[in-house]
């Protein structure tokens, strides 16, 4: 009986192997998992995103609350008007600065829980690649012993 030619190709060699290891070891050292702001940072700063006009204070004795009092009076006949649709303005883009914030943050939180979890199953692909290849080995082996074994017997009987 002729030896038959291998139609499943040849095992993967060991340094492939390696390479592998390489990769993966290399996906995990790039997999880190990223410092990001927790909700506590989020809740400072949410609370520093609105911005508010602070009352007239003076240091100045007796005469103190009277300062404070006109530059009170000043600021809501001549000042207000013009800043408080600033200040609004303001609130709005930092509210919203804030929720783009927060949504960027949850949504690299869920791409780095994502890539974590495809690191960990290359891996666990990686050592059945391994686990295969080596029982891919071990049939190889046997089919070439059962072929030396039947190349034997059929050169015994005096046949062809």
């Amino acid at each position: 009986m002729k030896r038959r030619e291998k139609e499943t190709g040849q095992a993967i060699p060991e340094s492939q192997h390696e390479k592998l290891g390489q990769v993966l070891d290399n996906l995990r050292r790039y997999t880190i998992h990223l410092d990001l702001p927790d909700k506590s940072d989020l809740a400072q700063i949410s609370a520093m995103a609105s911005v508010q006009a602070k009352p007239f204070q003076s240091e100045l004795p007796l005469i103190g609350g009277l300062v404070a009092f006109l530059r009170d009076l000043w600021s809501r006949i001549a000042v207000k008007p013009f800043v408080a649709p600033l200040l609004d303005q303001q609130n709005d883009i930092n509210k919203l600065l804030v929720e783009r914030f927060s949504d960027s943050i949850r949504m690299l939180e869920e791409k780095d829980q994502l890539q974590s979890d495809r690191v960990v199953s290359m891996s666990d692909s990686a050592a059945q690649i391994r686990k295969l290849n080596e029982t891919f080995i071990q049939l190889d082996r046997r089919i070439e012993l059962l072929e030396r074994k039947d190349l034997g017997q059929d050169d015994g009987d005096g046949q062809s």
